[in-house]
């Protein structure tokens, strides 16, 4: 019969390498979804909290979502996904990792994700480590946008009027008055030679005339003596 001791070992040789043969039992992954309390809501309703360290630098034209695991739902959180109501019909999901990040130190069952203001949360769900009593997590608390976005909406197609105002008021022509009081003068085509001229001629052919008159009548009076 062999001694106690060799049984002793074998046993636990046995037990690591079971643990070793199922290394996926140890470290087995849940899907739940998120508190239904928590869907439709614009951050802005939920309690706020933008102290927190673990949001670091705060960019206040964005909203921060703060997810919790309670210790009755899992262990910590693995990843997270949700997906938002945009507006107008619109939506977008994002993921934790990536978009956002598992809080460390605070046994990764917190988990931030930033957005633009104004979104609400249309459904969400997290793989977590472990499995307890409950099927969901929370969202915590946010820390609402304050200020909007660093967009100028003053672009290219929204011009402001009230700058300028030389540049935006349509150019005038130069002298357009002038040809508008112009149009009202009736002028006369100008043809052939103008009208001084032809009464110069005629006053030149006129006193050629009389001269050869005057010379025929003088020859005629010396014929006749």
């Amino acid at each position: 019969m062999p001694p106690k001791t060799l049984i002793r070992g074998g046993a636990a040789i046995a037990a690591t390498a079971a643990a070793l043969a199922f290394p996926s039992a140890a470290f087995a992954t849940t899907t739940v979804g998120i508190n239904d309390d928590h869907l439709d809501k614009p951050a802005t309703e939920a309690e706020q909290g933008c102290e927190d360290g673990y949001l670091g630098e705060v960019d206040e034209s964005l909203d921060y979502w703060v997810f919790v695991l309670p210790k009755a739902t899992g262990d910590q959180f693995v990843s997270v996904t949700v997906t938002y109501d945009k507006g107008d019909g619109i939506q977008e999901t994002l993921a934790i990792p990536g978009d956002g990040w598992i809080v460390e130190g605070s046994g990764d069952n917190k988990a931030v994700l930033p957005t633009e203001a104004g979104w609400t949360i249309a459904s969400a769900e997290a793989e977590i480590e472990g499995d307890g009593k409950k099927d969901f997590f929370n969202l915590t608390h946010t820390c609402a946008a304050t200020e909007e976005s660093g967009e100028n909406p003053e672009g290219p197609d929204n011009p402001d009027e009230s700058e300028n105002p030389d540049e935006t008021a349509p150019a005038e022509e130069e002298g357009s008055t002038e040809e508008v009081a112009d149009e009202g003068e009736e002028t006369l085509p100008t043809t052939g030679a103008s009208r001084t001229a032809v009464i110069g001629g005629a006053a030149a052919l006129a006193a050629a005339g009389a001269g050869t008159l005057f010379f025929l009548r003088r020859r005629n009076a010396s014929a006749e003596h």
